[in-house]
């Protein structure tokens, strides 16, 4: 019998073992692509083209970052698609479109590297500021920020 609580509680083991997999292979892939661009001359490139682009340090750096995240995300996006889409249908756990999924993953993108610049900003500008103690206000403020990050994320981003 399918509907049974045993299949469930495989069907759900087998899926939580799925996304525990793909949760380390995520894991390993960020600073292995991170090592990959400081290591090789792509990190030039992408602060090359920033440069030519635009010469302001913080537009440069808002460039830098985006060449960054596009690159990350080339490599995100097909294990954020086989996770976030193809498994969740695979176990009856979405009847979301390929479209609505697109836009999501869109959304989330871009709010994520909106947040990140204006995080990255912020530390740039406290090192420009403040040389000697930017760190510890660098510090103060991830604090600050993880803690109100703990506090709004789960009534505004996720409720």
């Amino acid at each position: 019998m399918t509907n049974s609580p045993e299949y469930s509680l495989e069907k759900a083991k087998e899926y939580q073992k799925r996304k525990q997999e793909l949760t380390f292979v995520h894991l390993f892939l960020t600073p292995a692509l991170l090592l990959i661009v400081i290591t090789t001359p792509l990190s030039l490139y992408f602060k090359g083209w920033a440069l030519a682009i635009h010469s302001q340090f913080s537009i440069a750096l808002t460039l830098y970052f985006l060449f960054l995240s596009l690159f990350t995300m080339l490599f995100d996006l097909p294990l954020g698609f086989y996770s976030g889409f193809i498994l969740e249908h695979r176990y009856g756990l979405s009847n979301q479109t390929i479209g609505a999924w697109a836009l999501d993953f869109l959304k989330k993108s871009v709010f994520s590297f909106v947040f990140s610049l204006l995080l990255l900003l912020a530390l740039y500008a406290l090192i420009r500021h403040f040389p000697g103690s930017w760190w510890v206000r660098a510090w103060a403020s991830f604090a600050l920020v993880s803690y109100g990050m703990g506090k709004l994320f789960p009534v505004l981003i996720v409720p």
